[in-house]
């Protein structure tokens, strides 16, 4: 989670109870949802640290994932912890969906579980990238993949 304020130097306990709160005025649990939150770097007076949250349920954690654009309007984001791998696989394909946007006027494109999936204006999917070992994006067909 990003853009939650911080009080000073917080410990996990009070960390806790500011995200629970939030998530409770935001969401409208009537529960505890939260497990333990804390906040991730080394504290400065200027910039709030991000915050790791651990919640109790699986279910609750895709409630929050789910309905985090409808249900937030602060400038506060909340974003899947990924690995490192998990990372630059996305990071790769973010930049192919900007070119692919950017030459394919009225398309859509959704990135999901590793995979860049391209539809035209009327949904039907065209177009569907992976990335390989070395970092490189695939087009994936059903005859194999070629790279692009």
């Amino acid at each position: 989670m990003y853009g939650l304020e911080e009080a000073g130097k917080e410990d996990w306990e009070e960390t806790t109870n500011k995200v629970e709160e939030f998530l409770k005025a935001s969401f409208g649990f009537t529960y505890r949802v939260v497990d333990v939150a804390d906040r991730i770097g080394v504290y400065k007076k200027d910039k709030s640290r991000p915050i790791r949250i651990k919640f109790v349920r699986l279910y609750d954690r895709r409630l929050v994932m789910r309905d985090k654009v409808s249900k937030i309007s602060d400038p506060i984001y909340i974003n899947a912890d990924l690995c490192i791998q998990d990372r630059k696989v996305s990071a790769v394909l973010r930049k192919k969906k900007k070119e692919y946007l950017a030459e394919n006027e009225g398309f859509k494109c959704k990135i999901f579980r590793g995979r860049l999936m391209c539809y035209d204006s009327l949904g039907v999917k065209v177009k569907e990238f992976l990335v390989n070992e070395e970092l490189k994006v695939v087009e994936f067909t059903t005859a194999g993949m070629e790279i692009s």
